[in-house]
């Protein structure tokens, strides 16, 4: 059910659920100030039946924009954003991914979506905006979402450590930022709005079977937990969730974390 998220104005998030597995991930939705907003899509059809439905329940008109986020580019997390184009017909989609996944989309990269695992086949794919690009004129950024911003800003957190992160400024003034946290994945990224975070598969990364999958950076994953800690413990934040399975506790997530 739709629930508030605290420190940000007009904004609620309902999460999508699901027991933690290698075949599919949690999706959250959120309402920011009118506009919705997906946290990837999964990998299962019934988890998009859900979505849908919900997305249908906020009756917005079909020419507003749902920006769709690929938290990081593996099959379990954007499968269904891949394939399903239901969402079209609840509204405009618009897709967003850290830039490094750009080219696997495009290329259909089954070794780097991590699909060739499960002999899945998938279909190229383009997103419309590439956070942390180097060249924001890669695509009509005001064109694609009129009334919004993105901003860039890099934070020096340690001698050794710049933390990138990317803000995205709603129509009504409210914000949600990307935060880069490679390691996991060289396309992983954090997400926050008001006290949310979406930590994706980070506090996982070093488990078993994730430790060793193309992509996978121990060197950057060490920094990344750096800058986890350095998110976590400069920013208000309550609701604290990842791609699989229930929100954790600050001092579950440290637990977990390396």
């Amino acid at each position: 059910s739709w629930q508030e998220v605290r420190g940000i104005k007009d904004c609620r998030i309902f999460p999508v659920i699901r027991k933690p597995s290698v075949t599919g991930s949690n999706i959250f939705i959120l309402n920011i100030g009118g506009y919705l907003v997906l946290i990837d899509t999964g990998a299962q059809q019934e988890m998009m039946d859900t979505v849908l439905n919900v997305l249908y329940s906020e009756k917005i008109t079909r020419n507003s924009p749902i920006i769709v986020i690929f938290g990081h580019a593996h099959f379990d997390h954007i499968y269904q954003g891949l394939v399903d184009r239901r969402i079209e017909s609840v509204g405009k989609p618009v897709y967003i991914c850290h830039t490094a996944a750009m080219e696997p989309l495009i290329n259909a990269d089954a070794e780097y979506l991590q699909a060739k695992l499960v002999d899945l086949p998938v279909p190229s794919f383009r997103a419309d905006i590439g956070i942390f690009s180097k060249r924001k004129t890669d695509c009509n950024f005001s064109h694609i979402l009129p009334g919004f911003q993105l901003f860039h800003n890099e934070l020096s957190i340690s001698d050794d450590i710049c933390l990138k992160s990317e803000e995205l400024i709603f129509p009504r003034g409210q914000s949600l930022v990307f935060w880069d946290v490679p390691g996991h994945s060289p396309d992983s990224m954090a997400i926050t709005a008001g006290e949310f975070i979406h930590l994706g598969d980070i506090p996982f990364a070093t488990n078993p079977g994730v430790a060793g999958i193309i992509g996978y950076d121990p060197v950057e994953l060490a920094r990344t937990v750096r800058k986890i800690r350095w998110i976590l413990n400069n920013n208000q934040l309550s609701l604290l969730c990842t791609g699989h399975g229930n929100p954790l506790t600050r001092e579950m997530i440290e637990k977990i974390l390396p």
